[in-house]
């Protein structure tokens, strides 16, 4: 009797051992996993900071206007080929004169825009 509890000891206290060491690895290899999330983390931040930097680099006017000058062959409108459109006036559809559109002129958007020809918005 004495025997078989010394060897049910003994066998409980290898079986304990085993299952720590077991956890103690699994530890270990989460620990790693947790490790090389944290560099990726770290990494993802620094990529973040340098994009955000490039962001407000190529969204500042001046380049938006020197690439658009450079690459599209884009220009600033003269002052003639502005049109303002009043929007407070009404625009009616099906043959109601059109109001509010005007060249730029000295009063700017006092002067609505009158149409020859019967007052009628064409289509």
């Amino acid at each position: 009797m004495r025997d078989s509890l010394m060897w049910f000891l003994v066998f409980s206290g290898v079986v304990s051992a085993l299952f720590v060491v077991n956890a103690r690895h699994q530890h270990r290899i989460a620990y790693l996993a947790f490790q090389e999330e944290e560099s990726r983390r770290d990494e993802l931040n620094d990529e973040w900071g340098r994009l955000l930097i490039a962001q407000e680099l190529w969204s500042s006017p001046n380049v938006i206007e020197r690439d658009a000058a450079e690459r599209l062959s884009m220009r600033a409108p003269k002052k003639g080929d502005v049109e303002y459109v009043d929007l407070s006036a009404s625009l009616s559809v099906g043959g109601v004169e059109a109001q509010g559109v005007n060249k730029n002129t000295e009063q700017g958007f006092k002067q609505p825009f009158k149409q020859q020809g019967g007052g009628h918005a064409s289509r």
